[in-house]
């Protein structure tokens, strides 16, 4: 799991949150939605027309995206989007746990419980926070969205990025303005908010900002700004050497991506780069991109979700943002399983939990989901040991599964 944007949680916000999940639909809770577009699928209890406004939304970003980095080469896969309507029902997957307050997050395809990249946020938005570091409080959801998605769209590219450069990147692809009524859509305009921030905080130095290792939190205030700002300084004043970076990345292992910022920008030093940008705040020119966004992106389809769809994605939610406290992931999967043994999510966390999937069940999910590397891992555990089937099932989760983020019982069963 990726992207995580932590909130401390003042007593006085989260002191009157319902201490349990809202019924579920046939029970007389909120009615899940499904909506499928072209290369989303959204699950949601919001009501039906801002369901259908976020899928538009969503489906324009990868519109932008395709133009601006996939050059209609994007990735096959749909991606699930779980996005929740009231902030009090949200706050409940953090109870208890170092999240608790999260505005959302995204996993990818190998680590996904739905066998889909997917990723999840609350509709309604966050405040009450005087933290200066707290910049995240007060996005719109639709920048959290973005800035999700720009996560997602930069390990589709460089799957082990610079930490300041998937942040970057991220909070760049955020400020994609979507104009439904003139079909364009614009991108790389700074946030309103972003003087402030500059003068409460001010910016970690560019140097400490590249030396960062993969996957490091740089989602603090300081280390935000200086990674969107050297971001856009780089796009706007130093595109074919940026380029030339990007290109070493691919080709350099995660240990020598100092390397390429070297070579990249041999005779660059940090003091003169961090006076340019400065002086480039200070009055420098600003370029904007702009996309035509012909198509109108309607549903596709649309259904009503059942009970054990909706407690599926609550046990899958849980397992990654309460870890330490699995029990109630748990429960959830079992009403999931109660009501459909072949749901995929719940499958996913009990098989995680490491309780017994029959193997009829497993079978099951090969049917339904075959693209799914956990599904194939669940089927190979219920093989015997040294059958040639379950070694075809164990190869085929090994490949599905791979990457740096494996989970852990899948690398198990790999090794």
């Amino acid at each position: 799991m990726r992207c995580l944007l932590l909130l401390a949680c003042l007593a006085a916000a989260c002191g009157g949150a319902p201490k349990a999940f809202p019924r579920l639909p046939s029970q007389g809770g909120p009615v899940w939605l499904e909506l499928t577009g072209e290369h989303t699928v959204v699950w949601t209890d919001l009501p039906e027309k801002q369901a259908e406004e976020a899928l538009r939304q969503v489906e324009q970003f990868h519109a932008v995206m395709n133009a601006l980095v996939f050059h209609s080469h994007a990735p096959p896969q749909k991606v699930m989007v779980l996005i929740f309507r009231e902030l009090d029902d949200w706050q409940l997957f953090g109870t208890g746990s170092k999240f608790r307050r999260l505005l959302g997050f995204h996993v990818l395809a190998a680590e996904s419980a739905f066998g889909v990249p997917f990723l999840t946020y609350c509709a309604e938005s966050a405040s009450g926070s005087d933290d200066a570091n707290d910049w995240q409080l007060g996005l719109e959801p639709r920048e959290v969205r973005q800035h999700i998605l720009g996560h997602l769209v930069t390990e589709v590219m460089l799957p082990v990025a610079p930490a300041w450069l998937e942040e970057g990147m991220a909070s760049y692809f955020a400020t994609i303005e979507l104009d439904d009524a003139r079909r364009v859509a614009r991108v790389g305009r700074f946030p309103k908010q972003m003087l402030d921030h500059l003068r409460e905080t001010g910016m970690d130095s560019a140097e400490v900002t590249i030396a960062q290792d993969p996957g490091a939190n740089m989602h603090r205030q300081a280390a935000h700004l200086r990674s969107h700002v050297l971001f856009s300084y780089l796009l706007n004043r130093e595109p074919d050497r940026f380029a030339t970076y990007q290109r070493l990345l691919k080709q350099l292992p995660p240990s020598r991506y100092r390397e390429a910022w070297d070579l990249a920008f041999q005779g660059l030093s940090f003091p003169v780069l961090e006076k340019s940008i400065d002086q480039w705040l200070n009055g420098g020119s600003l370029s904007f991109l702009t996309f035509n966004l012909e198509a109108r992106f309607e549903a596709q389809s649309r259904r009503r979700l059942t009970d054990a769809e909706v407690s599926g994605t609550r046990a899958a939610i849980l397992m990654l943002t309460r870890a330490q406290d699995v029990g109630l992931a748990r429960e959830h999967a079992l009403a999931a399983i109660a009501g459909d043994p072949n749901q995929l999510a719940a499958n996913v966390v009990l098989f995680l939990l490491e309780e017994a999937i029959p193997e009829a069940r497993a079978r099951a999910l090969i049917s339904s989901h075959p693209e799914s590397g956990l599904a194939w891992a669940i089927l190979a555990s219920t093989l015997p040991a040294g059958s040639a089937e379950r070694e075809e099932a164990r190869t085929k989760a090994c490949q599905l599964a791979a990457g740096e983020r494996m989970n852990d019982r899948v690398r198990a069963l790999c090794e």
